[in-house]
């Protein structure tokens, strides 16, 4: 069914967000335990990148209970 594929979908989208991006990047290297440093480097896109793989995993989520719902109709 439909919901099914895009079930799939959402689960391969976010399988390629979680390898797609280095965990290390733009972390601040050696900042001797700054944590304001660390939080002001973290970039735009790693931001937009985050938020999208959590909506990606609530979406997942909510297919997840649908599908559970329809098929015990």
């Amino acid at each position: 069914s439909a919901l099914e594929i895009a079930w799939f979908g959402v689960a391969l989208v976010i399988i390629l967000i979680i390898l797609s991006t280095d965990p290390k990047s733009n972390s601040g290297g050696a900042q001797s335990n700054q944590m304001t440093m660390f939080f002001s480097s973290i970039s735009d896109t790693q931001i937009f990148l985050r938020r999208f793989s959590w909506l990606m995993i609530f979406v997942f989520l909510f297919l997840s209970i649908l599908l559970s719902y329809f098929n015990e109709i």
